[in-house]
């Protein structure tokens, strides 16, 4: 008789005999020495009614375990609302600083920080790290800023397991990873790249069939260790087009993405290479991090200290 497995498998192979789907996997590199380890992140929650809806399909069948929320936008509450509804999930807070789409804008959480140069005339982020980030004279300010999306986030209800600080093709800078270190410390959460996770190659591809053949690529290349696969949430609404992404194109990726994460061909293969699916939660729980009492307070002459030497 054929377990659940098997028959998941000969499922997909039949399905694909009539053309209907991508080819079925094969799991060329079998299962090695030592655990595989994998986190699945999920970025851009919250800035979107589309992002958001994007990542809920996640929430059920899919290999995602973690999700990064942005709290500046409009959309934020609607985000929080549907992690309240399932607080089992790995949730962390992406710290944004930029506001990069065209036609859609948002601005700080704190209020009286000295934010000027973070903004531009009409009090928005700026689109690019280039004009956000201008030296360490702005340490102050940026602190400020992101403990208030930190409070946010816990106001909100939300349990945070990490710190995300998106980096548009570049390196963060050493003042902004003091901050970010300062404030994991703070609020005893973990950062992400600080769990010595190693990135995997990025998932490729211009239609649904060559982006899943590009994860199950990935995947059947995982040697044991720690690793993460890096994605942002999205689906082809009028809302996304509308918000004037830069690459259109990016959309239909996105989308893509999110189908690929829910394959059950997908799941198969991690389940026969043996790819152990871990959150940044359960990497807190293991080094008995998680849950300590925060130790959250406002900013202070400490934060000038660090900050202005």
């Amino acid at each position: 008789m054929l377990n659940p497995l098997h028959r998941i498998v000969l499922f997909g192979l039949l399905i694909y005999s009539t053309g209907c789907m991508p080819e079925p996997y094969e799991a060329t590199a079998p299962p090695r020495e030592g655990e595989i380890l994998l986190v699945v992140r999920v970025d851009d929650v919250g800035l979107l009614h589309s992002t958001n809806l994007a990542a809920q399909s996640l929430f059920e069948n899919s290999i995602a375990t973690d999700y990064s929320i942005a709290v500046t936008t409009p959309w934020f509450s609607e985000a929080a609302a549907a992690f309240r509804q399932h607080p089992e999930l790995s949730v962390g807070l992406q710290f944004t600083i930029t506001a990069p789409w065209k036609n859609y804008k948002w601005g700080p959480v704190s209020q009286g920080a000295k934010l000027a140069t973070f903004l531009d005339p009409i009090g928005n982020f700026w689109p690019t790290y280039d004009r956000a980030l201008n030296s360490p004279t702005d340490s102050l300010a940026l602190i400020t800023e992101f403990r208030a999306q930190v409070q946010q986030a816990l106001a909100a209800g939300l349990d945070l397991a990490y710190l995300h600080f998106p980096v548009q093709g570049g390196q963060v800078p050493r003042w902004v990873w003091n901050i970010l270190e300062h404030l994991a410390r703070e609020y005893q959460v973990g950062i992400t790249t600080y769990f010595d996770e190693t990135p995997t190659a990025p998932i490729s591809g211009k239609n649904a069939r060559e982006i899943e053949k590009s994860l199950i690529d990935i995947l059947n290349g995982l040697e044991p260790g720690l690793w993460v696969l890096e994605t942002e949430a999205g689906e082809p609404t009028p809302e996304f087009y509308g918000a004037g992404f830069a690459d259109t194109s990016e959309i239909t990726y996105r989308a893509n993405v999110m189908r690929a994460l829910r394959s059950n061909i997908i799941a198969a293969l991690c389940a026969e290479r043996g790819i152990k699916l871990v959150s940044y939660r359960k990497l807190l729980q293991d080094a008995g991090l998680w849950h300590r009492k925060p130790a959250s307070k406002t900013a202070s002459t400490q934060d000038r200290v660090l900050f202005e030497q």
